[in-house]
Order: structure tokens, then sequence, then C-alpha cells
């Protein structure tokens, strides 16, 4: 019975010239459809690797600051000053207490940064000591920073 049916499409199809041209539409249709669907697979993949390298390209400035901390201990006494400056990042003052936020981590007054010891913080600067060559250093935060000063209670 089935044969039967399908033999009559098949007939039906190679006499009639319309059915032919609508057949065919519809095939040319279905292959535009799925190779838009290949083409959007591999645009979902490609996407999905730009954000994962995007967001690596966002951590790189914290990569990079991180490994400068890191090896403070490894560069001359200038260098690590210029190190510091880079990653100043501003002062509080808590409890009547001032700190310094250096590279996201807080420090007060004693604590050590390289081969410097903070020995003074106030709003506007912070004086480091550098008790091997007896170099006293204060690192000024720039003027268009003093007006934004990073007050915490």
């Amino acid at each position: 019975m089935i044969d039967i049916i399908i033999k009559k499409i098949i007939r039906l199809i190679r006499s009639d010239r319309k059915i032919q041209l609508k057949l065919g539409g519809i095939l040319v249709l279905l292959i535009v459809v799925m190779v838009q669907m290949n083409i959007m697979k591999k645009q979902e993949k490609e996407l999905a690797q730009v954000r994962k390298e995007n967001e690596m390209v966002g951590q790189i400035s914290e990569m990079e600051k991180e490994i400068k901390f890191q090896d403070l201990k490894n560069l001359t006494p200038e260098k690590q000053i210029a190190a510091i400056k880079r990653i100043l990042e501003g002062t509080s003052y808590r409890y009547g207490v001032y700190q310094a936020i250096i590279n996201g981590h807080v420090y007060s007054i004693g604590s050590v940064i390289g081969d410097y010891t903070i020995t003074k913080i106030t709003m506007e600067t912070i004086t480091l000591e550098n008790k091997q060559r007896r170099e006293i250093q204060k690192l000024y935060f720039p003027e268009e920073y003093l007006g934004d000063l990073n007050i915490l209670y």
C-alpha cells in the first residue's frame, strides 16, 4: 500500500513542472537554513572564545600589578619606589588611624613593602624609609587625585 502511494507521488512530481519547482525551492531553502545553522554554531563558538579572551585581557593589568608587587625585593630601591608609586591606590582615615591602600592591600605605619617601611601616612602623602640606605622617600598623590580622596568611616 505504501509502495503504491510513493510511486504515485513520484509520477506526479515527474509530470508536474510546478510541483518540481516548488519542491526545488523548498530544497534550496532547507539547504540555506542548514548552512546558516552551521555558520551560527561556528559564530557562537568564536564568540565564546572572544569573550574568554576579553575576560583575560581585563585581568592583565591586575596580573601585572601583582607580578610587579611580588618582585619588589628583586628591584633596586629606586625602582621599588617607582613600582610602589604605580600601585599606590589611596589613603584612608578610619578610627583615628591613617592607612595606605597599595595594590589592593591595606597598610599602616610600620608595614614593610620591599626594602621600605612605612613611617608616616597622611591623606596627601606616604613616607617610606629604607634603613639599609638611610633614605626617606615621600610619595605624593598627583594633584588631580587630591580632590577625590578615599575617606572611609
